[in-house]
């Protein structure tokens, strides 16, 4: 899913999500009700193991990476 849907999910569930990019590692944190881990596991996990990378966001993370 794009990165619209994947944050339209998260309000659904009514959850919240964080990633953040370094020069050697990327994290994610996700806060979500105890009845959602479930379904926000298995959205991270499709992030992931799906990701489609949009070249344009990909040369931005770039740069504010190597600043």
């Amino acid at each position: 899913m794009s990165k619209t849907e994947f944050a339209g999910s998260m309000d659904n569930i009514g959850g919240s999500w964080v990633a953040k990019s370094e020069r050697e590692y990327t994290s994610y944190g996700m806060r979500v009700f105890k009845g959602d881990t479930a379904k926000a596991i298995s959205m991270l996990g499709d992030a992931l193991c799906n990701a489609t990378l949009n070249p344009a966001e990909l040369e931005q993370l770039k740069v504010e990476v190597a600043a």
